[in-house]
């Protein structure tokens, strides 16, 4: 019995492929913030103009506390993860996520956070499979050389 060969196909319209391209990715933004209280509108204004494809934003370098980070609102981002300094200034990381993602903070990691020296925030993106991490890192200051 002879069979009809099957094809697929190849023209799809652009519209389709950016669709289909947008269900399999993610654009994580990183930025060393360097004070997130004053750098709040500014951010929003790029996350609603240039930078409106992004999915994740990792930021160092909050200062804040974990009151006032929890109070912190991105517009259409969750604060799904952070380490906050309590003995010292400035410092700190984060994770935003877009409220449609679904997220899980692994905090299990958390014990091995250590203000000044390892200052971890760790997430999943359940629906990617994939795990975010963004860390602030000053073993260098702490080594004694002989």
């Amino acid at each position: 019995m002879d069979r009809e060969p099957t094809v697929k196909s190849i023209n799809s319209k652009p519209q389709d492929i950016i669709e289909e391209r947008n269900k399999h990715t993610i654009t994580i933004l990183h930025q060393n913030i360097c004070s997130l209280r004053n750098k709040t509108t500014e951010l929003e204004v790029w996350l609603n103009t240039e930078l409106n494809q992004v999915d994740v934003i990792c930021l160092t370098e909050h200062w804040l506390n974990d009151q006032n980070l929890i109070r912190t609102n991105i517009q259409n981002f969750k604060l799904v993860s952070s380490f906050s300094r309590k003995y010292r200034t400035h410092g700190g990381s984060c994770i935003y996520v877009k409220n449609n993602i679904s997220t899980k903070d692994i905090d299990y990691f958390t014990t091995f956070g250590e203000e000044i020296n390892f200052e971890l925030s760790l997430i999943e993106l359940i629906d990617f499979k994939l795990y975010i991490g963004v860390s602030i890192e000053h073993l260098m200051d702490n080594m004694i050389f002989s």
